[in-house]
């Protein structure tokens, strides 16, 4: 497999790669689907907390609202609801190479305040990643999240805080 020879020439490949995958996929341009319609499908009788679900490659879910499962394989893509306070709960999270995404929010508009993901100690580990884990694994994989701006979140001490003591001084 030949590199491209610029950063020009390998901005159009991408485009060119993106634009062909959304025409052989039309389901990719539109809208995202429910992911609690893909946990029902996938889960069926089974309660979602003890259901280990995948979102498959080609496949865009939105969470709308609180959810758990037991794990999460995201090799497609899963947003966040930017109207509605979504909290995910499961044993990890990962977004999966070559195509899987995560996207809590972005970057114009920020996932709502109290979104996010809760990773619970359930006994459920990744392959790769192993218990408890929230990231990606494999090149392609991404996971954003953009949550509202804060204000400054920190302070400065204005004296050495001692171990044992129970006051500090800030600036």
């Amino acid at each position: 497999m030949r590199k491209a020879s610029s950063p020009f020439a390998a901005a159009l490949v991408m485009v060119v790669v993106v634009v062909f995958c959304l025409a052989q996929s039309p389901a990719l341009a539109q809208q995202a689907g429910s992911f609690a319609a893909l946990v029902s499908a996938q889960c069926g009788g089974t309660p979602s907390r003890d259901c280990d679900v995948v979102v498959p490659s080609g496949t865009a879910v939105e969470i709308a609202g609180d959810a758990e499962v037991a794990s999460l394989v995201v090799r497609g893509t899963l947003v966040w609801s930017p109207t509605q306070r979504s909290v995910l709960h499961a044993g990890f999270v990962v977004a999966e190479g070559p195509n899987g995404l995560i996207e809590v929010g972005t970057e114009s508009n920020p996932a709502p305040e109290g979104s996010g993901v809760y990773i619970r100690d359930n006994g459920r580990q990744h392959e790769a990643l192993g218990k408890r884990s929230f990231g990606s694994w494999k090149q392609g994989a991404a996971f954003h999240v953009h949550g509202r701006p804060l204000r400054r979140t920190w302070d400065l001490l204005s004296r050495h805080a001692w171990p044992g003591e129970s006051e500090v001084q800030l600036e």
